[in-house]
């Protein structure tokens, strides 16, 4: 056998009749021929049925990343509640026990002790601030950075 050659109209023609389906050969063709860019994809869209939901996304409003975020912390914020205001004090008191373990008493009577596996300690007088931690944890954070895992004693 051998090899077919195919011209341009030809194909062109295949084209147009396999797309004659439902009368959209002339819409295509139509469309084709128009020179103003414009008119040409707006006759495509109205062709491919696109226009209304176009029409319908242009009319929501446009939200950013940001104000996604902002709607997603609004969102936490009644779910879970107000973020707890900061609890600071003062190290009045360290006490160790028989096993060497550290105990520190705030300013308020309140006592923690460090459950921290470093070697670092608060000193009396220390500025500190009680913020959570993982899970449920709870830290004491000193002015420079320093921070110490704890556990609230009652």
């Amino acid at each position: 056998m051998g090899i077919v050659r195919i011209s341009k109209l030809t194909v062109i023609g295949i084209f147009v009749a396999l797309t004659n389906v439902d009368g959209y050969a002339a819409s295509l063709t139509e469309c084709a021929y128009i020179e103003n860019v414009e008119q040409r994809l707006a006759c495509y869209d109205e062709l491919a049925g696109r226009v209304k939901k176009k029409m319908a996304e242009a009319e929501q409003p446009k939200v950013t990343t940001r104000e996604r975020e902002v709607i997603r912390q609004q969102a936490a914020t009644q779910a879970i509640g107000p973020a707890p205001k900061v609890d600071d004090f003062t190290i009045t008191e360290i006490r160790r026990n028989r096993l060497k373990r550290v105990t520190y008493v705030a300013s308020d009577g309140r006592r923690f002790r460090d459950d921290s596996p470093g070697r670092f300690e608060f000193e009396r007088g220390d500025q500190v601030e009680l913020r959570p931690g993982f899970l449920s944890s709870k830290l004491l954070v000193r002015g420079d950075g320093l921070q110490i895992k704890v556990k609230e004693i009652e």
